[in-house]
């Protein structure tokens, strides 16, 4: 059994052993579940408790164990950190799968800190945009409950919400090392400054201004984008402000992870 829950924003997540189409997961995102005698059983590889690597090499494997997945597709590349909390140290295996191969896998406390949260943990698993990503988690006893945090710094925690979506697309991802982001213009927005319907697109992070394209840049910035510069580390919000000629404004927001 399993429930499914995002920090930020409620997402539908398919929590599946085998998963053909799985949904977009945004980052420091959460879910819970529970391990049960009627969930799917398998035999698991013993990990390598130093390298986290999926197989410790010395031909290990436990008998069949049952197990709860969580299914999930990426939408921006770079390293997560899969922690999965309330678990005995030694009795539950947990692996991470990317696009079916074994990336990682844990079964051991590595330090004081998870001894005191019963933590397993993975940490700068790589991930591309686009992968297919399944988290397994294998209980020798059951039933075991279970919860797991996927986070990366600079992901987005959420869909962009606001009417200026349809004029701009807010990133999924903020470069932490450079503080930088590209944004992208719809068609609408096209079509709407060749008719000369909009006066200036600015964009800020929590409130400072990273990026403004005046009327007569729009066309331009349609085709390669805007750049975001200046966003400063930490939690961040991106606001987008259209301003249009017939002096109506166009609003949206996008929230972050922390750099």
């Amino acid at each position: 059994m399993k429930i499914s829950r995002a920090l930020a924003v409620l997402c539908a997540v398919t929590l599946a052993p085998v998963a053909l189409s799985v949904p977009a997961a945004y980052a420091d995102q959460s879910w819970s579940g529970q391990v049960t005698a009627s969930d799917p059983a398998a035999k698991v590889a013993g990990p390598n408790q130093e390298t986290d690597k999926c197989d410790s090499g010395k031909g290990t494997t436990y008998k069949p164990f049952n197990y709860d997945a969580v299914a999930f597709t990426s939408t921006t590349d770079g390293p997560r950190t899969f922690a999965l909390t309330g678990v005995p140290r030694n009795q539950v295996i947990f692996v991470v799968l990317r696009n079916g191969v074994c990336v990682a896998a844990d079964f051991d406390y590595d330090g004081s800190d998870d001894f005191d949260l019963h933590r397993l943990d993975l940490v700068d698993v790589p991930i591309s945009k686009g992968d297919q990503v399944v988290v397994r988690i294998y209980s020798e006893y059951v039933p075991q409950g279970w919860s797991l945090t996927v986070s990366q710094p600079g992901s987005a925690n959420t869909g962009a919400s606001g009417t200026a979506t349809k004029y701009v697309a807010l990133p999924e991802q903020v470069v932490c090392a450079t503080g930088t982001a590209t944004a992208t213009l719809t068609k609408a927005t096209g079509k709407a400054a060749k008719k000369q319907k909009i006066r200036s697109i600015v964009l800020t992070a929590n409130g400072q201004q990273v990026a403004k394209v005046k009327a007569a840049k729009v066309r331009k910035a349609v085709k390669k984008g805007v750049a975001l510069t200046g966003i400063p580390k930490g939690a961040v919000t991106l606001d987008v402000v259209v301003k249009l000629r017939s002096g109506k404004k166009k609003t949206a927001s996008r929230a972050y992870s922390a750099c």
